[in-house]
Parts: structure tokens; C-alpha cells; sequence
């Protein structure tokens, strides 16, 4: 059987000296189910929000969802922004607010 795709978004700054995020947990633990692709792990935080446009359009023919994980108000805004364009593209989505 064929595994799904889906396309998580969060920050994964843990090679910069960051804390480890819940993204980059969840991310390796649904790798036993899914095929996943994920982004970012640009520090620059208008890096980072570009990098997640780049990354959704890229495989937004491809993946069966999206997770979009954010933490803070600005993260908030970048999901909003992805929300928006997985809802213009009619792809599903789920917001991860924690």
C-alpha cells in the first residue's frame, strides 16, 4: 500500500542551537506512517516564512495534507499566510497551535 505524503511546517532550528521542536519530534515520529516532507530550518525569520511558501508550492500537487505547526503570534501569521494558499489550492490543512 501506498503511504501518504504530507508536508509539515514548523520551525526545526535544533541545528542552530535551538531547542529541539516539537515539529522536528512529531516530524521523524510520522515518518513510521507517512511520507513527509518538511521545512524550515532557516533562522532568518523572513527566510524561514519564504522558505514555507517555496516549500508548499513546490509540493502542493504532491502531498495528501499539510500540518502547519506555529507556537507564537508571528508564527501565527506565517500559518495564516500558508492556510490561505492551502485553501486557494484546495489542499487540506491542519493548524497546530501549542
Amino acid at each position: 500500500m501506498k503511504k501518504k505524503k504530507i508536508l509539515y511546517l514548523g520551525n526545526a532550528l535544533q541545528q542552530h542551537g535551538f531547542t529541539i521542536s516539537t515539529m522536528e519530534v512529531h516530524s521523524k515520529l510520522l515518518e513510521k506512517h507517512f511520507e513527509v516532507y518538511s521545512a524550515s530550518s532557516k533562522k532568518h525569520r523572513l527566510l524561514r516564512m519564504l522558505d514555507f511558501i517555496r516549500t508548499f508550492l513546490k509540493y502542493r500537487k504532491q502531498v495528501d495534507g499539510v500540518i502547519i505547526s506555529t507556537f507564537s503570534t508571528l508564527n501565527f501569521y506565517y500559518a495564516w499566510v500558508i492556510a490561505l494558499l492551502a485553501r486557494f489550492y484546495h489542499v487540506p490543512y491542519i493548524p497546530y497551535l501549542h
